[in-house]
């Protein structure tokens, strides 16, 4: 009888252990998802609050490119309407806006004398800020500034470094230049037909028509 009453006592001892654990395993349970919720709650708070930061940033983003392609569409109409003056106007707040497109575009009026004096020297610095943030038209242009002594000292090795910069961009233009700087050499190239033959037939082949007419010419 002993036996048996130390076995009952001894069962029921593990069945309240058991029952203890489990409680305890329970509150630790929800002490975890209650920091999980604060936390959870936490970042919702976090993200609420960014939301409109995030979202005022967007507008004022969108309203500073709606800014940029209005200045240079503006620029280009008044180039058009012969209204050379303004163009220059709104290239040059496109340019103080950082944007490449008003750079160039007021390169080219210098280098033209449209809206102001022409200055060679002006429109060569120009066109070196914007070649220098990877502009395309911007690294042909200065690469015939060299090519040509524009503004500069007549250079064909610089003119090629910036033809070439522009043609692994795929620029079909700049890739028929370096080929007749290679055609005629001097100023720092040496002269190389084969060379000029392969970069005219790649620009070519992207549909330039200068190069397409030229082409044939070579010998």
């Amino acid at each position: 009888m002993i036996k048996i009453m130390s076995r009952v006592l001894r069962r029921q001892r593990n069945t309240h252990q058991k029952k203890l654990y489990n409680q305890q395993l329970k509150l630790k349970i929800m002490k975890n998802l209650k920091r999980l919720f604060s936390i959870v709650a936490l970042i919702a708070i976090i993200a609420t609050a960014a939301a409109p930061q995030a979202q005022a940033k967007k507008k004022k983003d969108y309203k500073k490119a709606a800014q940029r392609e209005e200045l240079i569409y503006q620029g280009n109409k008044c180039l058009e309407e012969g209204d050379y003056e303004q163009a220059v106007a709104y290239f040059e707040q496109s340019h103080k806006k950082g944007d490449v497109r008003g750079t160039n575009n007021l390169a080219v009026c210098y280098a033209e004398g449209k809206g102001v004096e022409k200055s060679l020297t002006m429109a060569f610095k120009l066109y070196e800020k914007a070649a220098k943030k990877g502009y395309t038209d911007s690294q042909v242009a200065l690469g015939e500034m060299y090519k040509n002594g524009y503004g500069c000292k007549q250079d064909y090795k610089k003119a090629i470094q910036w033809f070439e910069k522009a043609a692994k961009q795929g620029d079909s233009d700049a890739m028929y230049l370096i080929g007749t700087c290679y055609y005629y050499g001097g100023y720092g190239i040496k002269k190389d037909v084969q060379k000029a033959k392969e970069w005219i037939s790649k620009s070519a082949a992207l549909g330039n028509e200068t190069a397409i007419d030229n082409l044939p010419k070579l010998k």
